[in-house]
């Protein structure tokens, strides 16, 4: 008897533990920091001067810095508070370690959120770092923690819907709407890139334009995109070595990534599974494009592979200076809000929208609007892509930024960057290249009384200007060239012949 009551108590834990385990599988876990972190880490070294530290902030536009031995060690944290009160006291030649805190609070990739929010409120922390093994691999901002609480917050509790896109929409959401509004061969595309990057341990995100296009597009159709790009994050650390004093291209150099880009490499696994695509790799960039040209099933097709990565601009109208970065600083470097969402392809999470910028409001609002003040100073190029986007998609462009587009032109900063010694390729091949894009689309004339009504004509040269006879002739050319252009010609006439160059003519025939 005492045998029989024994087993059968036994047998009812091992039924309740069964029973307990099943209910713990179907309570959705809290994401964990390995989720919710920025990586890689941006660190320096505790001998780097405060002047030293101050110009990586600026470089990266992060507001604070790990501190890390020769080994990697994690030792300190200091924000540009301390280093903006530090310059302030006249103290820009002392090395961090006498400014950075040493009493740090970290936490491990598999801390839950509640964990990560209670250490933060209750000791006012903005940032965690994230050790494994020892080693900083990540860390957690109070921005992260804040987005991961609107988002599961949005979970439970839907905002009512007031237009055709929806506000902070779930990823089960975004996951649908992949398999809805794209075709079938390319969802197969995304998914073997999706599983051979995550076989890798990274993350793959859809980014950019084809985010924003498939969000406008009609839900009951499918879209027929031929321009993808794809970003890999790669996360790991890397460490910068204390810089010479005002000396910036020591820090360029000593970041350099010697390894193969994710991009690149992601991008030859996808080449084994489609034999018949072209490769095309740009290692200065850490990218790769892949080609189909009249595929039977896919069409053409370009797409591009990134390794996340972050830039610089040296000066006014420069090419970037770029390097490996996370996926979030991929994006703070892109040009309007609208193109800077993605999604996320690879599980945990899959359909995840970043939008670290509102651009779905945008979106629902039909507004261009800029990322940064200074993105125009940066680069005029994104001028006639305002523009261009404006005038294509039927937007406006938002207030404060055709602000910073009339400051920046107004500046005179292109006049001194075309006469300055330094080369200015946003003012040669980049800006030839957006004024084909503009020119030989059918939105031409709109698009050119928007770039004359800003200004921005003076891009090309300080001198021109969109007059009333420039206008009567570039109509002209046009009425003529639809008149006269013979339907058919040799490949060498049609070189010649190019509309948007003899359009461009015209424009360069007023100087």
């Amino acid at each position: 008897m005492s045998a029989s009551v024994t087993w059968r108590g036994t047998q009812a834990e091992t039924v309740i533990s069964q029973l307990v385990e099943q209910l713990n599988a179907q309570i959705p876990q809290p994401p964990t920091a390995r989720e919710l972190m920025s990586s890689p880490v941006r660190t320096i070294l505790p001998e780097t001067t405060i002047k030293q530290a101050q110009r990586i902030l600026l470089r990266y536009g992060h507001s604070g810095l790990s501190v890390v031995d020769e080994t990697g060690k994690l030792i300190g944290m200091i924000s540009r508070r301390d280093i903006d009160i530090a310059l302030h006291h006249g103290f820009s030649h002392a090395p961090v370690k006498g400014y950075m805190s040493s009493n740090l609070k970290t936490i491990s990739p598999e801390t839950p959120l509640p964990t990560i929010e209670s250490l933060m409120v209750t000791y006012d922390i903005g940032r965690l770092p994230v050790l494994e093994n020892g080693q900083l691999v990540g860390i957690v901002t109070r921005t992260d923690v804040l987005r991961q609480l609107h988002q599961d917050k949005t979970q439970t509790s839907q905002r009512p819907q007031t237009s055709e896109l929806p506000y902070c929409p779930l990823p089960q959401v975004m996951g649908q709407m992949l398999h809805e509004r794209l075709t079938p061969q390319l969802w197969q595309v995304l998914t073997t890139a999706s599983q051979a990057a995550q076989k890798r341990g990274w993350h793959l995100y859809l980014v950019g334009g084809a985010v924003r296009d498939l969000l406008l597009a009609n839900p009951a159709k499918i879209i027929p995109l031929q321009d993808i790009d794809l970003v890999v994050d790669k996360a790991y650390p890397i460490p910068l070595k204390p810089l010479p004093t005002d000396a910036i291209k020591p820090l360029e150099t000593s970041q350099k990534n010697t390894e193969p880009g994710a991009g690149v490499e992601l991008a030859r696994e996808l080449q084994l599974q489609y034999p018949n695509v072209r490769l095309q790799i740009h290692g200065r960039f850490q990218t790769a494009a892949l080609l189909w040209h009249k595929d039977p099933e896919l069409g053409s097709l370009w797409i591009d592979i990134a390794t996340a990565r972050t830039e610089f601009y040296p000066y006014p109208a420069a090419n970037p200076e770029v390097e490996a970065s996370s996926i979030r600083q991929d994006l703070y470097r892109r040009d309007f809000t609208i193109n800077a969402l993605a999604i996320r392809l690879t599980d945990p999470r899959l359909g995840t929208l970043l939008d670290f910028f509102g651009g779905l409001q945008d979106l629902e609002k039909k507004v261009i609007r800029v990322l940064h003040a200074n993105s125009f100073i940066e680069d005029p190029t994104r001028i006639y892509r305002a523009v261009r986007f404006a005038v294509r998609l039927g937007f406006k462009i938002e207030s404060q930024t055709e602000n910073y587009i009339r400051y920046a032109l107004e500046s005179g900063i292109y006049n001194r960057s075309v006469s300055s010694h330094h080369r200015t390729p946003a003012l040669q091949t980049r800006l030839k290249g957006e004024l084909k894009y503009i020119l030989q689309e059918n939105y031409w004339k709109p698009a050119l009384q928007l770039l004359g009504h800003l200004g921005a004509l003076r891009c090309i040269h300080p001198t021109l200007e969109f007059t009333k006879e420039l206008w009567r002739q570039m109509r002209l050319v046009d009425r003529c060239l639809k008149r006269f252009q013979p339907p058919e010609e040799s490949l060498e006439q049609a070189a010649i012949r190019e509309p948007w160059q003899l359009l461009l003519e015209v424009l360069l025939a007023q100087l």
